[in-house]
C-alpha cells in the first residue's frame, strides 16, 4: 500500500504540524488557566470592584474560547468604563469543576449487620443506595452543582461510588464515532489508504471540534480520549517509514503517541498513581501477564507473520523485545485500557464502556485482514478491560499484551 513519497510527507508534516500545535495550545492553556488576575473573581483591574457583569460578547470571541477549552466571557465594571475579556469562574472552582470522575471504594453497609429498630428510630443512616442525594444549596455537594449524580455499585465486597452526569449518558455519540472510525480503517486496509487516510484526519478534526465546544459538559473528556484512535492510524500510515524494519517500526511511531497520550492525561487531571503503578498484588498481576505466552502461541497460529529477527538468540532478541513491550504492550494498554477504558466507563458504564473499548481495539487490527484475528482480539480486548477494571491496575494487561506480540514475532516462528 505505497501511495507514493509525496503524500507520505504530505501527511507527515500535517501530523508534525498537528503534535507541535497541539503541544503549544496545551502549554499556553495550563500557563492561562493559572494567571490569577484573569478570572472574574479577581474583580476590575481598575477601580478594585468585585462586581463583574456579562458584556456584550463577539462571536469570534466565544469559538476561539471554546477552541481552545477556555470558559471566556467578556465583562464589564458596574461601576467604571472598564471591559475586557475574562476567565468565567475562579480558578479554584473550575479546577475542581473539571476534576475527573472519581471512583471511591467505600466499606457496604450490606456487609454489616443492622438493628432495624435503630435504622427505623433513626440512630443509624440507610445505606447511600437506599437514599436520595440531595443538595440545599449550591455549595453543599460540588458534584451535584456541576451536574452529577452519585451511583453505587457493590464490586469486590466493597461500595463503589461513582459520580454521573445527570445528562443522558451518551451511547448514539459513541457508536457514531465507532461506525466513523470503522469505515475509515476498513477504507484505509481494504481500499485505497489515501481516503482512509483523509477520513481519519477529518473525524481527528471533527472530535476536536466536538470536544472543544462541549468543554463545559462531562462528555468532552470521552471526546478528547477518543482523539488518539484516529490519530493513531494517520501516524502509522504517513511517517515515512517503510525502510525501517518493523520494530524500530514500533518504537518511532510511539514516540508522538506517548507524548498526545500524556498530554490528554495531563488536561484531564488523571495522575500516574491512577495507573496502577506500584508493587502491590505483584503475584496476581504477573500471573496476568503470564497469560501473554498462550495469547502469543495461539495469534501465530491464527496469522502466521514473518520473525522480526534472524535467529533466536538473546543478541538479536533483547532489544526488539523491549522495543514490544514498551510501544506495543504498555502504550496501547496505557491508551485503551487506561485512558479510553475510565472515560469510557464514566459516560456508559462500566460493562458498555468496556465492550466499547474493546470493539476499538479489534478495529485496529482490521489490517491483519483476517475475521478469525479479530474475533481473537476482541476476546483479548475483552479479557484485558475486565481484568483492568478488576484490579484497577495495567500491570497484569501490560505484561500480557507485550508477551504475546515477544512471542508472536519474536519467539514461536523459531520454535
Amino acid at each position: 500500500m505505497n501511495w507514493g513519497r509525496s503524500g507520505e510527507r504530505l501527511v507527515g508534516g500535517f501530523l508534525l504540524l498537528y503534535v507541535a500545535g497541539y503541544l503549544l495550545l496545551y502549554s499556553a492553556r495550563r500557563l492561562i488557566l493559572r494567571q490569577k488576575p484573569w478570572w472574574t473573581d479577581a474583580g476590575c483591574p481598575e477601580c478594585g470592584a468585585l462586581d463583574l457583569v456579562d458584556a456584550h460578547e463577539e462571536r469570534l470571541e466565544r469559538f476561539m474560547g471554546r477552541l481552545i477549552a477556555l470558559p471566556l466571557g467578556r465583562h464589564a465594571c458596574r461601576y467604571c468604563s472598564w471591559e475586557d475579556l475574562r476567565l468565567i469562574g475562579g480558578r479554584a472552582g473550575w479546577r475542581t469543576a473539571n476534576a475527573p470522575v472519581t471512583t471511591t471504594p467505600v466499606r457496604s453497609p450490606m456487609r454489616q449487620p443492622v438493628n432495624l429498630t435503630d435504622l427505623s428510630s433513626g440512630a443509624i443512616e440507610a445505606p447511600p443506595s437506599k437514599q436520595p442525594h440531595q443538595a440545599t444549596t449550591p455549595g453543599q455537594d460540588l458534584a451535584v452543582a456541576v451536574g452529577r449524580r452519585r451511583e453505587f455499585s457493590l464490586h469486590d465486597g466493597l461500595q463503589i461510588e461513582t459520580f454521573v452526569d445527570y445528562a443522558q449518558r451518551p451511547l448514539p455519540v459513541a457508536l457514531f464515532y465507532l461506525a466513523a472510525l470503522t469505515l475509515a480503517e476498513v477504507t484505509s486496509v481494504l481500499f485505497l489508504p489515501t481516503v482512509g487516510a483523509t477520513l481519519h484526519i477529518l473525524i481527528l478534526f471533527v472530535l476536536l471540534l466536538h470536544a472543544a465546544f462541549t468543554w463545559d459538559k462531562a462528555i468532552h473528556r470521552f471526546l478528547l480520549v477518543l482523539t488518539l484512535v484516529p490519530l493513531i492510524r494517520v501516524i502509522s500510515l504517513s511517517l515515512p517509514l517503510a525502510d525501517f524494519s518493523l520494530s524500530y517500526w514500533f518504537l518511532i511511531t510511539s514516540v508522538p503517541l506517548f507524548a498526545a497520550a500524556y498530554v490528554i492525561m495531563r488536561q484531564l487531571d488523571f495522575s500516574w498513581r491512577d495507573l496502577g503503578l506500584g508493587w502491590r498484588s505483584l503475584p496476581l498481576q504477573l500471573l496476568i501477564g503470564s497469560t501473554g505466552v498462550l495469547f502469543g502461541m495461539a495469534e501465530y497460529y491464527i496469522l502466521k507473520p514473518d520473525p522480526l529477527v534472524e535467529n533466536l538468540s538473546w543478541q538479536q532478541v533483547w532489544l526488539p523485545a523491549a522495543i514490544l513491550l514498551l510501544s506495543t504492550g504498555f502504550l496501547e494498554e496505557y491508551v485503551f485500557r487506561f485512558l479510553m477504558q475510565r472515560t469510557s466507563v464514566e459516560r456508559l458504564g462500566h460493562k458498555l464502556g468496556i465492550v466499547y473499548v474493546a470493539l476499538f481495539f479489534a478495529v485496529l487490527h482490521i489490517g491483519y485482514r483476517s475475521v478469525v484475528d479479530f474475533l481473537f482480539v476482541l476476546f483479548v480486548g475483552l479479557f484485558f478491560g475486565i481484568v483492568a477494571w478488576r484490579t484497577r491496575s495495567i500491570v497484569g494487561v501490560t505484561i500480557s499484551h507485550g508477551l504475546t506480540n515477544i512471542m508472536l514475532f519474536l519467539i514461536v516462528p523459531y520454535a
